[in-house]
């Protein structure tokens, strides 16, 4: 067993394995985005991914010839696509953190797959909303179990599809109007849908828009900001083309 952290200095430009069965282990990684190239490794079978706050990303992982797994508490960054060479293993509590494009999938896996743990998925600006299923990980061999999917940020509604091949994913929308709910919300989201397809908006709302799409946490939040609801129980507040005009009730 060879065992990598994020201060580990290698001597040598390969590490050779010795007889049996052997595992290359990457500890917790709290400080920074940290990766590790698979080219390195000389007759390893399996790899196992420690967590931390950014956890690790695998560089050239076509030439390895072996399982790789997500440790209990570990995670697997997975930016640009990657190939597992066998089994890939994502244990409970672990997290997998996956880049999606309209390309190829993001893991591609010879071998069985078992799903287990947290899901994220971070789509990039060339997948759009509609019905097209995209596949994020091509399985061979066949799969168990199912990922937490994390709420996705911003605007984007995501939908998981699991088949005897992997995983899909599906923006369902990418709109305010999408993730909307009550009339209250859905009226606040149609006007700033609306600012939204205006193309000549100054560069500060054109910011503030930006930021409502890649938004951590719940937009609801936003929603909650912008509602009249929350205001004055005694006063009914219209918000009608970004002007709120206010009647007492008697």
């Amino acid at each position: 067993t060879y065992v990598h952290g994020p201060t580990s200095t290698l001597t040598d430009s390969t590490i050779t394995a010795g007889t049996g069965i052997d595992l290359l282990t990457l500890l917790d990684n709290s400080s920074s985005d940290q990766s590790f190239d698979l080219d390195l490794l000389d007759n390893f079978d399996r790899i196992e991914v420690g967590g931390g706050t950014f956890g690790w990303e695998l560089l050239n992982t076509n030439n390895f010839m072996g399982n790789i797994e997500i440790a209990p508490m570990g995670r697997l960054r997975v930016p640009t696509p990657i190939m597992v060479n066998g089994d890939f293993l994502a244990a409970a509590d672990g997290t997998l953190d996956l880049t999606v494009d309209v390309g190829p999938p993001a893991i591609t896996v010879t071998g069985a797959a078992t799903f287990d743990g947290d899901l994220i998925v971070r789509l990039e600006p060339t997948v759009s909303p509609g019905p097209t299923l995209i596949r994020a990980i091509s399985v061979a061999g066949g799969t168990i179990g199912q990922f937490d999917l994390l709420p996705s940020t911003g605007n984007q509604i995501l939908a998981v599809t699991y088949d005897a091949m992997g995983l899909l994913v599906q923006l369902v929308s990418a709109s305010a109007l999408g993730v909307a709910t009550g009339s209250t919300q859905r009226a606040i989201a149609r006007h700033l849908d609306d600012i939204k397809a205006i193309v000549a908006t100054t560069p500060a709302l054109q910011t503030l828009l930006d930021e409502f799409d890649t938004a951590t946490g719940n937009l609801n939040n936003i929603f909650g900001a912008l509602s009249p609801e929350v205001y004055d129980a005694h006063t009914t507040t219209i918000v009608e083309g970004g002007r709120r005009v206010t009647h007492p009730v008697s």
